[in-house]
């Protein structure tokens, strides 16, 4: 059998597109071109490489090249046919080429399972925290509100308290918020839990505020411990803590979502989120300072909050866990010492007689 060129030929198989029968054949590579010759054929069959298709390989399966005329070849796979190729002017695919450089295979597995860890340990809460300095004030309220709503489908109920006394603790939450300098609520929801106990106030991303029946009891007439409790609330909305755990515990894909507007499949997540998401301990120290510049600023002491501590740790002797407060926000006793130690370098400062510990309002 002529072969064409001088460079190595190899057996294959030639299916015309006709017929399932194939046929063997002989073919070489050079030139840019592939030759085909088969026995009793007339004339061998030219093609430029460039316009032939050239399958990556797959293990042991054979090389198939598709051609112009719609026939078929078909090449057991070797190291003298991929030379060839090489020669002939192919370039396989850069996975082709990571698979067969199996040092440079191992390097990128081990690259990206640390990647991965980097982007999960550090990646995403960096991404979530800048997300939740930059999300758009009505996107964010948004997510805000589709939490509420969220919420207010199997977990809450409406409030039981009557509804002068829900204007008197936004009336003396507007005055406090008016005399600390703090930007006012945008929302105080008024909420009682379905079961279980609820001694409870939490912040939603956007400016709202949730106060359950419990707290309110809880407190009973103290009211600056009432207001105390909602003024680490309102540091927890100024730097966004909520939004940025939620940002954290949905990843990415909440992130792009919120940022370019997609956020309904992300609040439709946030019921089952917000049961497992909780502040780092650099969130409550922070909105527990929040909280205690607040209520000097308006001439309450910080005593306030540390009666709050002090309560919720000792109401919960006895029981099977703290209360839902406690239980998310640790550390009840640490706190308390910090707080009373701010009374007391207040109380420090004041002139004789004066005492840190104002009389509850």
């Amino acid at each position: 059998m002529r072969v064409l060129y001088p460079s190595a030929s190899f057996t294959g198989r030639w299916f015309d597109g006709r017929s399932a029968v194939p046929r063997s054949v002989r073919f070489a590579l050079a030139a840019g071109e592939l030759v085909i010759e088969s026995a009793g054929d007339e004339g061998a069959k030219v093609h430029p490489l460039a316009a032939v298709r050239i399958a990556e390989p797959l293990g042991h399966a054979p090389r198939v090249f598709d051609l112009p005329d719609g026939s078929v070849l078909q090449a057991e796979e070797g190291p003298a046919l991929a030379a060839a190729l090489r020669a002939a002017g192919h370039r396989e695919s850069k996975v082709v080429v990571w698979q067969r450089a199996w040092p440079a295979s191992l390097v990128a597995l081990v690259a990206l399972v640390f990647g991965s860890m980097w982007l999960y340990a550090e990646g995403l809460p960096q991404a979530a925290d800048w997300g939740a300095r930059n999300i758009p004030a009505d996107l964010e309220a948004r997510l805000g509100e589709q939490a509420m709503q969220a919420l207010d489908s199997g977990i809450f109920l409406k409030s039981a308290l009557l509804a002068e006394e829900q204007a008197a603790i936004l009336a003396q939450l507007a005055a406090f918020e008016k005399a600390a300098g703090i930007p006012a609520t945008r929302r105080l929801e008024f909420r009682t839990v379905v079961s279980g106990e609820g001694i409870n106030a939490f912040s939603l991303p956007g400016g709202t505020i949730v106060l359950l029946d419990d707290l309110v009891d809880f407190a009973g007439k103290d009211t600056d411990m009432l207001l105390a409790v909602l003024a680490h609330e309102a540091g927890h909305q100024a730097k966004h803590h909520m939004t940025r755990s939620l940002l954290r515990g949905l990843g990415g894909a909440a992130l792009a979502g919120l940022l370019w507007g997609d956020y309904s499949s992300v609040a439709s997540h946030t019921t089952i989120l917000f049961g497992q998401l909780g502040y780092s301990r650099d969130d409550e120290e922070e909105a527990d300072e929040f909280a205690i510049e607040a209520l000097r600023r308006a001439d309450i002491s910080p005593a306030a909050l540390a009666r709050f501590f002090l309560k919720v740790q000792s109401e919960k002797g006895g029981r099977n866990g703290p209360p839902t407060w406690a239980s998310t926000h640790p550390d009840a006793d640490e706190r308390a010492e910090r707080a009373m130690a701010a009374a007391e370098e207040d109380d420090d400062e004041r002139p004789a007689g004066e005492s840190a510990s104002m009389p509850s309002r």
